[in-house]
Formats: structure tokens, C-alpha cells, sequence
């Protein structure tokens, strides 16, 4: 970066007695347009008591006044003896077509990001300016630079710019930065229209870029060590705003309480308040500015300092603290009332389950037999699982077949459950008896290098002993006659109680037994999570695409609502069973097609997906497990961008094939297992996004039977005379 150029002082007006400066420079970060900025500096700064400074940033649309006048900031800025500094948002008279089209892209909403895509990149680098250039155009303004403690700064913002100050502090914890605060944050900008617009502009179309901006994605890759040097974040919303349903489609563009879970899952702390009543707007930031500022100055000031305004600070502080202490006392309060003692704690449990003592051959009419088996008591760091349901997925089909490879029996299957917890072991600290869970089979122990790594859903924590159908000790917790039955991938549904490892298991929201759905909730343990985040988090779907699913079971339809969920223009499902098209047109499709179809003959699919959609698909998701639909759902997708992605688990041994020239000429293939979903932190809020009307779990659950007749299941699962998406089994009927 060149030098930065001299600001110069446009406008001086006292205020609250002390001074307001607004002051104009020639921005090398800004592509050597005039950015401007204004300075509230307080009575009492001086060489021998230099004021530190508080940055705030400001949201869409807005400029470097607009804080500074409207909020009634400067005020207790001066009583706490503190400077503000308001930057602008954006670049301004940047001759660059389209940078004043829109209100949130271009000028006044820079989204405090530097910019990747030509012609932006040589403007809108708004990251570098806050961070880096500011501050050194106010170290070079003498007058600044005598009374400014530029050693002891915090930073605060709303919405847009809330955003940047969550994600400035968070990117810099060995930064001066004391403390950050934020108004109505944009927190999760990578999964809302108004984060995807910018960022796609600016950083271009790999999503996987836009995380370094991304407070939500941040939280979940900070280190132990980087967490130690945080304080403690405060964060204010109304329940009144706008922005919380935005839209046609209602879509939250702040993602508030999901910002909160995600902090406290990954041990971040954060005071997160809400407002009752409060808008988006100015009327909301005067309502509690004060105590922003207040809090800011409890990190900002001396003791010496702290001590003279102790009246003022102390009433405030107080206030914010109460507030979180009177949550905590209610959530302590809350936890102890819900735990539960059951009689069977600390004792073998003898129960029903479902066992596969062979591979099947689909000979014999009931591959599993109802037996009655010993249920272990958990060690220390496992959990004991009173199971209530469980669905029956072709996964479970699939290793009773004897196809998979790390099939072994005698075992108890089984996925798909949801529960209450009977007991846990004495170094369990996520979960307590009473809690209602679901089983994971892919764990999230947050501690391993795939877990920290903030590529990955694919803990490896315990994966080399449940691969074997062993808990971490290598041993089992079942047994039935006096021989031990193994485990298996982790869960072991199929059964009226199971233990797992405490990383193996997802808390979720307790409403869901009041309101009785443990038998739509059982299918967020694969199905439902599986298809909906290979939409969302795998391939990161962009509104308006094209988009082709093969294979109309659970997980494919959960692919078409999510894609329906994303605004898709156009979304062919593929299924050679006819009878399963109603369910997905149900569910969001717009096209069905059958491959077998006479009018197709001769044909294949993915030429006929290619003629349909004037050059192919922009996504593509195969949800059966064959390598020949695999190789389709690529061939159909669109050359020079279309990416298609593998759900579906084909059987031991199978390859996959294509010419190269599919993926040269820029076709992409992934893969995807559990939709990338992180168990424990993304389980929990895919069910509170089901509570809330916003997934079709009901329609998927075809049939219900008791565990008596879980065999029923799997012909369920082959014939085609009716439409059977999902057998939930009820273990206790």
C-alpha cells in the first residue's frame, strides 16, 4: 500500500464539550478516491491523558455522519472520556458501472471486505482501510495523534457494519482491539442475500472464500488459544426487526440466536440480548448505545480512570451484567429443574432390540429377530440413550445386504433415532439425563485436526473403532445370550436403549416430545440433514439456479425442498419409479423425468437433462448410490461451471468413471456425507428450523410400525407398488 496522503480537516463543531472533526484524505486502499471520516474527540483528552479510541461501523447505506449525528453517541462518549471514529461504508465516485445500482452493492455497502473481482478489487478493499489505513491517516494528523491512544481502541457497528466489527475482532484476537459490540449484526453473511450478493461480487463465486468474512464461520475455526485472548462479545437484537424476515420467503439476514448457539457451542462468549419490541433502525441504537459505550469503557480505561466515573460506568455495567446473570440464573435454574433421575442409572438395563445376526439374502422373510438384550452402563465419557423411534434408511438395507464392507455381525443397526438421555458417565458435560437428542453417526468432537480444521464435518475422533462395531475402548455395550452384539456406524437405533460416546450426540430442543414429532425429529439424524445440507452447506446452491436430483427417496426430496428453499428457477427430479413424482412436485420440483420412458429411448439421461435445460444444470445431486447415475448427474451438468454432487453410497469395490474432458472443461464433482453438517453444533438447529415450519419433515414418514414389525421396513423400502419414502419404527409399541 502507498503512502497515505495528508487528511485534511473539512468541518469542526463542538460537541458536548468536546469537538466533532470531519476530515478528508486520498485513499491509496480506496483506489485513490476521497474517503472521509469523522472524529469525536472528548474534553478532557490531553498528551498526559490520551483517550482511546472506539471505531464504529456503520450499516447499508449509510455514510460517516450518520452515527455520529443520529445516535446520541457523543454524549457518552465524552462522559467516559472516550474518542469515536466513524468511517464511511464504501468507496465513493468510483467510476465503475453499476457501483450506485443497487442499495446493497456498490456505494455505501462495501461489507468492510477486500475485494477479489476486477473491476472492484482496486476500490473496495474496506477491510484494509479500517484495519490498516485509518488508523495510520489518524496518526498522522498531529493533533490526533497527541491526545489518541491508539494502543487501546475497541470496535462496535450495526448490521452491515456490525458484521465488520464481529469480523474484524474476531479474524485479529492478537489484535489491540479490548472489545467489540454490535447492533443487529449481519453474522452468518455467507448464508443470506444480502451477505451471497456482496461477496459474490466482490470475492467471486467460490463460496469457500467468502468465510474469512464470515463471523459465524469464525467462531467455529478460532483456536483454543486465540479464544483465551476474546473478551466477552455483547450483541444487541430486536425482535421487532425487519431483517429477521426479510422477503417473500421470510428470510432471517442476521441469523441472531443461531450466531448465539454457535458461540456457545464452540465456547466463545457472548452476551446476546434481546430487545423487546425494537426495530432495525436509529431508534433502536439511541435506545442502547449508552450501554454499548459503557460496556467498551469497562475494557477501555484505566483503572485510575474507571474509579473517577464509577457512578456512571458502575449503573451501566451493572445493567448489562444483571441481564446476563438473571439469563444464566434462568438457564441454570431451567437445566436443574428438566434433569431427571431415572431408577435404571447405574444399573444393566435389559431391553428390546432388533438384531442382524447374519447378512441377508432377501430369502428369508424377517432378516432381523426381536431379541431381549443387556444394555451396559455408560463410561465416563458416554451416554446412555432411551430411544423412542427410529427410521429405517437404505443405509441399514445396505450393510444387512452384506454390500458393505465394514458390515459385521452379529449387530444391532439403525441410524435414525431420536431419544432421552438415561444416563451419562461421570466426565460428561454436554448433556444430562432428561435432555432429548439425537444419535450421530458422525461425531463432532471439536477438538481433532478435521474438526478445527473448518473444511469438514468428518470428525475422526472414534472413527477407527466404529468402523469395527466397538466403542472408543474397544469394547461393546450389548449382549445378548451371553454374547456380545456389536455396534453400529456409532448408534444402534434399532434398539430400546443404546450407548454412545457423548461427541455422538446432538441436544436438541425439548419441545419436540410436547409437541409430539420423535418421529419426524428420528430423520434429522441422516435423511433429512443428508439432503437439505448438500444443498445449503456442500454446495452452497445460488438462487435462480438449475438444478437435477436423481433419486426421489428421503434424501433427494429433502434436496428438492432445500433447493425449492434457495429460490432454484428450475428443479428436475429423476426417478424411474413414476409413482414417486407427485411426492416430489410436493416437495418443490418442477420437472419429472422418467429415464425409461419410451419417448427417451435410446437415450441417455443426462443428454435428455442437457436438451431440457439448453446446455445442462448448475448442480446436479445423485442420491441412489450407482456409479452410472453418478456419471449422469456430471454429464449433465452445465460445461464451464456445473457441479454435481455424490450423495448416494454405491456398494463395496464400485469405481466411478467419465471422460476427463467432462471435468477439464470446468464441470466440478463433490461429495458429501451428512450434508457437511457438523453434528452436535448443526443438528440442534436444523430441528429448531423444522419447529419452526421452515423443513417438511411430516411428509416423508409413509409408514409407521412398531418394533415388532421393523422387518416390514425393508420390503417396504423395494416394492414399488406404493410410495414408501420412510418407515419410522415406535421401539415401544
Amino acid at each position: 500500500m502507498a503512502n497515505t496522503a495528508q487528511p485534511q480537516k473539512i468541518e469542526s463543531n463542538k460537541c458536548f464539550g468536546g469537538v466533532r472533526e470531519k476530515y478528508e484524505f486520498v485513499s491509496s486502499t480506496l483506489g485513490g478516491t476521497k474517503a472521509k471520516f469523522n472524529v469525536f474527540i472528548p474534553l478532557k483528552a490531553s498528551s498526559t491523558r490520551k483517550a482511546p479510541i472506539l471505531y464504529f461501523l456503520s450499516g447499508l447505506t449509510c455514510n460517516e455522519d450518520n452515527f455520529i449525528t443520529k445516535s446520541g453517541a457523543p454524549q457518552y462518549a465524552a462522559r467516559y472520556g472516550l474518542a469515536l471514529v466513524c468511517p464511511d461504508t464504501s468507496p465513493r465516485g468510483v467510476d465503475i458501472a453499476g457501483d450506485s445500482d443497487a442499495w446493497d452493492f456498490g456505494k455505501g455497502a462495501g461489507f468492510y471486505v477486500n475485494a477479489t473481482q476486477a473491476p472492484w478489487s482496486k476500490y473496495y478493499n474496506m477491510y484494509d482501510f479500517v484495519v490498516t489505513e485509518l488508523p495510520k491517516a489518524l496518526q498522522s494528523i498531529k493533533s490526533l495523534a497527541d491526545v489518541l491512544d491508539f494502543g487501546n481502541v475497541s470496535l462496535f457497528g450495526h448490521s452491515m457494519g456490525g458484521h465488520g466489527a464481529l469480523m474484524i475482532y474476531l479474524r485479529n484476537p492478537q489484535s489491540p482491539y479490548k472489545s467489540c459490540s454490535a447492533f443487529a449484526p449481519v453474522t452468518n453473511p455467507t448464508q443470506c442475500r444480502w451477505g451471497q450478493k456482496a461477496f459474490k461480487g466482490y470475492l467471486g463465486a467460490n463460496a469457500k472464500d467468502w468465510t474469512a468474512y464470515d463471523s459465524t464461520e469464525l467462531v467455529k475455526a478460532l483456536t483454543a488459544s486465540d479464544k483465551n485472548k476474546l473478551n466477552v462479545l455483547l450483541v444487541d437484537q430486536g425482535t421487532a426487526d425487519f431483517a429477521l424476515t426479510l422477503g417473500d420467503d421470510k428470510q432471517d439476514q442476521l441469523s441472531t440466536k443461531q450466531f448465539e448457539q454457535v458461540c456457545k457451542d464452540n465456547g466463545v462468549k457472548a452476551s446476546v440480548r434481546y430487545q423487546d419490541g425494537y426495530g432495525h433502525g436509529y431508534d433502536f441504537i439511541a435506545s442502547f448505545v449508552e450501554q454499548h459505550i459503557a460496556f467498551h469503557a469497562k475494557f477501555l480505561l484505566s483503572e485510575q480512570l474507571k474509579q473517577s466515573l464509577v457512578s456512571h460506568i458502575d449503573s451501566v455495567i451493572q445493567l448489562i451484567d444483571t441481564e446476563s446473570k438473571q439469563n444464566e440464573v434462568v438457564e441454570n435454574a431451567q437445566s436443574q429443574a428438566d434433569a431427571v433421575t431415572f431408577e435404571t442409572a447405574g444399573k444393566v438395563i435389559t431391553c428390546k432390540a432388533a438384531i442382524a445376526w447374519k447378512e441377508w439374502d432377501e430369502k428369508e422373510k424377517e432378516p432381523l429377530k426381536i431379541e431381549e438384550i443387556e444394555v451396559a452402563v455408560p463410561k465416563e465419557t458416554e451416554v446412555r440413550v432411551k430411544l423412542l423411534c427410529t427410521g429405517v434408511c437404505h443405509t441399514d438395507w445396505y450393510t444387512l445386504s452384506g454390500k458393505d464392507p465394514e458390515g459385521i455381525f452379529p449387530s444391532i443397526l439403525g441410524h435414525e433415532g431420536c431419544g432421552i438421555v438415561e444416563s451419562v458417565g461421570a466426565k460428561v458435560t454436554s448433556c444430562q439425563p432428561g435432555d432429548v437428542v439425537v444419535p450421530l453417526y458422525i461425531p463432532e468432537c471439536k477438538a481433532c485436526k478435521f474438526c478445527t480444521s473448518g473444511k469438514t464435518n468428518l470428525c475422526q475422533a472414534v472413527r477407527a473403532t466404529q468402523g469395527r462395531g466397538l466403542m472408543p475402548d474397544k469394547t461393546v455395550r450389548f449382549q445378548c445370550k451371553k454374547q456380545d452384539i456389536y455396534h453400529f456406524m456409532g448408534t444402534s437405533t434399532f434398539a430400546q436403549y443404546t450407548v454412545l460416546p457423548e461427541i455422538s450426540v446432538a441436544v436438541v430442543d425439548r419441545s419436540v416430545l410436547a409437541q409430539k414429532l420423535e418421529k419426524e425429529t428420528c430423520l434429522l439424524g441422516c435423511g433429512v440433514t443428508t439432503g437439505i445440507g448438500a444443498v445449503q452447506n456442500t454446495m452452497n446452491v445460488k438462487p435462480g439456479s438449475n438444478v437435477a436430483v436423481f433419486g426421489l427417496g428421503g434424501v433427494g426430496l429433502c434436496v428438492i425442498q432445500a433447493a425449492k428453499n434457495r429460490k432454484c428457477s428450475r428443479i428436475i427430479a429423476i426417478d424411474i419409479n413414476v409413482n414417486k413424482f407427485e411426492m416430489a412436485k410436493k416437495f418443490g420440483a418442477t420437472d419429472c423425468v422418467n429415464p425409461l420412458d419410451a419417448k427417451y429411448k435410446d437415450r441417455k439421461i443426462q443428454d435428455v437433462i442437457v436438451e431440457l435445460t439448453d446446455g445442462g444444470v448448475d448442480y446436479s445431486f445423485e442420491c441412489i448410490g450407482l456409479p452410472s447415475t453418478m456419471r449422469s448427474a456430471l454429464e449433465c451438468c452445465h460445461k464451464g461451471w456445473g457441479e454435481s454432487c455424490i450423495i448416494g453410497v454405491a456398494a463395496s469395490g464400485q469405481e466411478i468413471s467419465t471422460r476427463p474432458f467432462q471435468l477439464v472443461t470446468g464441470r466440478v464433482w463433490r461429495g458429501s456425507a451428512f450434508g457437511g453438517t457438523k453434528g452436535r453444533t448443526g443438528v440442534p438447529l436444523i430441528v429448531r428450523e423444522f419447529l419452526n415450519g421452515g423443513i417438511n419433515v411430516k411428509d416423508l414418514v409413509t409408514d409407521v410400525v412398531p418394533l415388532s414389525r421393523i422387518n416390514e421396513a425393508f420390503w417396504l423400502m423395494k416394492q414399488k407398488e406404493k410410495v414408501s419414502i420412510r418407515t419410522v419404527v415406535n421401539l415401544w409399541e
